[in-house]
């Protein structure tokens, strides 16, 4: 848990620029996995650097407790201008299917964030708010509270769903089974830091 919490605050307090890809996760062997957002690679315990999975536009990875590696791919449709996003994941053994086959618009699922739960449905964020989707494709709010910037999210394993918020001094929600929302932590956001890491 502390781990996930250092990732999950990291990740939230310091927005990237220029369209990065924020995954990574180590799996049981020891391999670090991380997206260039054209291929997905891995770190051997050794420090041998490998391609893993080859054309996928990811930016999100996700490592569940059976060892499957989840991730984003997002597509620009010329012919329709509209982007289009699938969910997909690798098996222990190295077999890749679609979770979530191709869907265009946001709003069916996202090709950014996402996080899967112990039942296997995903939630994902668009326009602030928290979706979920079940594996029956079923897309409704889990919530109909309104972040001011949804960020990070991930499950605590207990049914609940951990939200980031950026949004002015920042804060750390918490989304229970029946959508109500409960703030754990706030002000976690410095303000005008003296030597920030990255420009925003």
């Amino acid at each position: 848990m502390k781990n996930f919490l250092i990732v999950f605050l990291t990740f939230y307090f310091f927005p990237a620029v220029a369209h990065p890809s924020w995954g990574i996760v180590v799996d049981g062997k020891g391999n670090i996995i991380f997206s260039d957002l054209v291929h997905i690679w891995q770190i051997t315990p050794g420090g041998k650097l490998e391609k893993r999975i080859a054309n996928h536009h990811t930016h999100e990875l996700y490592l569940d407790q059976k060892g499957f590696l989840w991730g984003t791919d997002s597509d620009y449709t010329e012919a329709t201008d509209l982007w289009r996003n699938r969910l997909w994941k690798q098996s222990p053994d190295g077999q890749l299917s679609d979770a979530i086959p191709w869907v265009e618009g946001f709003e069916q699922f996202g090709g950014s964030n996402f996080v899967v739960d112990e039942m296997g449905d995903v939630y994902f964020p668009f326009q602030n708010q928290l979706y979920k989707r079940t594996s029956g494709g079923e897309v409704s709010l889990r919530s109909d509270f309104t972040f001011g910037r949804l960020c990070t999210i991930a499950a605590d394993g207990k049914g609940n769903i951990l939200v980031s918020d950026s949004h002015e001094d920042g804060s750390l929600y918490r989304v229970g089974k029946e959508g109500a929302v409960e703030l754990i932590a706030g002000n976690l956001k410095e303000q005008n830091p003296k030597n920030p890491p990255l420009e925003e």
